[in-house]
């Protein structure tokens, strides 16, 4: 009997939800039935035509059937000018910057792109002809071509760099020091103290054998000839060095560090 009675009271609570339920569904229903007969009230009031208003048609005057018809037309409106007056448009100042920004960046992507270009033609060049390639070099103009060139043999083919291959890129070097850009200036410096520091031992060494032995033997003929334009060029060199020493920035501070080491002229 405690089950049945369970049962019934379970079945009433749910026919009880089921009915409040159904009233829900029921309301909503009246709520979208007023909706919909407001919004087709107001479709037929937008549907019905407009007044129609006085005819602007000539206005006809019938006098007697012995006087003509006469038409008076409408007397002749001037409607104001819907026009506004035509003002010149001013220039926002950020969308003029934005604009000089973007012509600016696409000049340099260009300058960037040619460079680059040129750097890939110059390294096929280097293995094909050393010589051509640092001719093509020095025919150049920009700076920015030699320090390419440069960086180009320092990092792809550092194992080049002999005493023959440093005696031809020093009046490189020499040309590149007379720029006034700082980066320009650190690539020359770099260059010097890296190469000074790999066959300066060897060219005072030679220079120094040949003094002393007097006559050269046929083997230290070439090396000698070699030591010695070299031992020149890099004098030539440190007399440009000795213009940055007074410097404060990072041209002033490398070129301390090797100007005393080169030799003078």
């Amino acid at each position: 009997s405690t089950q049945s009675t369970w049962g019934l009271t379970v079945a009433c609570r749910k026919i009880a939800e089921q009915e409040s339920l159904i009233r829900q569904q029921f309301r909503q229903q009246q709520i979208m039935e007023q909706q919909l007969k407001a919004l087709q009230q107001q479709s037929s009031q937008a549907a019905q035509p407009p007044p129609r208003a006085a005819s602007s048609f000539p206005e006809v005057k019938i006098d007697t059937p012995d006087t003509p018809l006469t038409l008076s037309p409408p007397p002749i409106t001037r409607q104001p000018s819907l026009r506004s007056p035509v003002t010149p448009t001013a220039i926002d100042p950020e969308t003029k910057m934005v604009d000089e920004l973007f012509s600016d960046h696409h000049h340099m992507c260009h300058l960037l792109q040619n460079r680059l270009t040129n750097a890939k033609m110059l390294g096929n060049l280097w293995i094909q002809d050393r010589k051509a390639a640092v001719r093509h070099v020095q025919q150049s103009s920009e700076h920015g071509v030699v320090v390419d060139f440069l960086k180009l043999i320092n990092t792809a083919h550092p194992r080049d760099i002999t005493l023959e291959v440093c005696v031809v890129l020093l009046p490189l070097i020499r040309q590149l020091m007379q720029s006034n850009l700082e980066n320009h200036l650190l690539v020359a410096i770099d260059w010097t103290t890296t190469t000074w520091r790999s066959f300066g031992e060897m060219i005072i060494t030679t220079l120094g054998a040949k003094s002393s032995a007097g006559k050269p033997t046929l083997n230290y003929g070439e090396r000698y000839q070699k030591c010695q334009d070299a031992y020149k060029l890099y004098a030539e060199i440190r007399s440009r060095l000795e213009d940055f020493q007074n410097r404060k920035d990072a041209v002033g501070v490398q070129t301390r560090l090797i100007v005393d080491e080169l030799p003078k002229r």
